[in-house]
């Protein structure tokens, strides 16, 4: 658990391989099992990986969050349980900042989460990969009232934008990232849905964070992981 709470997720992997095996409790065995099978494939790879099931957002070790401007009114983070799983909640404009452990600058890297709308067709979120002071962020913008999911990047002030309009239900949505050099492209339920070269000399991870706008929206399932050779995705 330790492992897991602070980030050292290859031993966290060691300990869910034994505790899967010998552990007599079956609710432990089976979330070490689930983890297990997870977050292998990505071995030596993770950067921030959180399914949400057994620590809240409010513990320093996995999310930091932080209010929105005042003017916005005061949302929240927070992890809730529906039927078996356990997932983050964000309500009106609010922030939750992935604590990463080491700071890594990786050119090449994926992020991947489960996400959906709870409340109506005036939902709003930014998945932010931010970047340095310098540099700016990139943004994934997703939309309920348009149904559109979009992708911005802010630099000195300047903003550049790609758009895809894409129909948005109330059910759960996978959202994949792929950031190749200066190469971005987005898969939303498995297709591809924008495929954008960056005008910048390179993109990098200098940080993550989850922003809800409006509305209320729920995530799962987040990872975050530097790219692999082609042979092991």
């Amino acid at each position: 658990r330790e492992n897991w709470m602070w980030g050292n997720y290859d031993a966290a992997l060691d300990g869910y391989a034994t505790i899967s095996r010998i552990i007599g409790d079956p609710a432990e065995r089976k979330l070490a099992k689930t983890r297990h099978e997870w977050l292998s494939p990505y071995r030596g790879h993770i950067i921030f990986a959180d399914d949400m099931e057994d620590d809240t957002v409010s513990t320093a070790a996995r999310w930091s969050v932080h209010p929105g401007a005042p003017e916005t009114g005061l949302g929240n983070f927070v992890r809730v349980r529906e039927e078996d799983n356990y997932l983050l909640e964000g309500r009106d404009h609010y922030h939750a900042f992935a604590n990463i452990k080491d700071t890594v600058l990786p050119e090449e890297f994926e992020v991947h989460l489960r996400f959906r709308s709870k409340s109506s067709e005036n939902d709003g979120a930014h998945i932010n990969i931010m970047m340095d002071d310098k540099e700016g962020r990139t943004t994934i913008g997703l939309y309920m009232a348009g149904k559109e999911l979009s992708l911005w990047e802010e630099k000195h002030g300047r903003e550049t934008r790609a758009v895809e309009s894409k129909q948005f239900g109330p059910q759960w949505h996978t959202l994949r990232a792929i950031v190749e050099g200066t190469q971005v492209r987005l898969f939303l339920d498995d297709k591809l849905t924008l495929n954008y070269a960056s005008p910048r000399s390179r993109l990098f991870l200098n940080g993550f964070n989850l922003e809800t706008l409006s509305g209320v929206i729920q995530f799962d399932d987040v990872l975050i992981f530097s790219r692999m050779p082609p042979d092991r995705r």
